[in-house]
């Protein structure tokens, strides 16, 4: 009995896994839903690296804010590039920034979305909070949780045949 506890703790984590790659797959399919369009107004940047607008927006009254997301953001730093922090293109799902590692200033945000200026803004008619600016950045960690619980049940299953 005692050599199938770390089988039995296993195939715990891998449905403790799959239920948080379950969750994220379900949250990616349910920004489909986001059929409604509206215009945003930048109203601040976020406090990250990237320094994100966050639009607010206003249904049926009520108002609500979301940041425009990244899949990944890349930053390269550099004595020889501008000063200027600079980016090809601040849409793309993946924001590649590169800056001067001495001397920087990462204006590079509010320099193309001023405070004021309208984004495109998709929500869900029925839940106006669930939307995203501009475009949709599909979220991977659904994907990874998933593969680890595949990879916890084939470590488990092997276990169980050398046990």
């Amino acid at each position: 009995m005692i050599k199938w506890i770390p089988i039995i703790i296993m195939m715990i984590l891998a449905l403790i896994f799959g239920g948080i790659g379950i969750f994220f797959f379900r949250k990616n399919r349910r920004s489909q839903l986001c059929t409604q369009h509206i215009l945003g107004t930048v109203v601040k940047y976020s406090t990250s690296d990237t320094r994100a607008p966050i639009v607010e927006y206003i249904v049926e009254g009520k108002k609500y804010r979301k940041a425009l997301k990244y899949t990944v953001v890349i930053t390269t730093s550099n004595p020889f590039n501008s000063v200027k922090t600079t980016s090809e293109d601040l849409l793309a799902p993946k924001l590649r920034i590169r800056n001067n590692s001495a001397i920087s200033f990462n204006t590079l945000m509010q320099d193309t979305f001023p405070l004021g200026s309208q984004m495109n803004v998709y929500y869900r008619p029925d839940k106006p909070k669930e939307a995203f600016v501009e475009r949709y950045v599909k979220d991977y960690l659904g994907t990874i949780f998933l593969i680890g619980a595949g990879i916890i049940i084939f470590t488990a299953i092997l276990l169980s045949v050398i046990l």
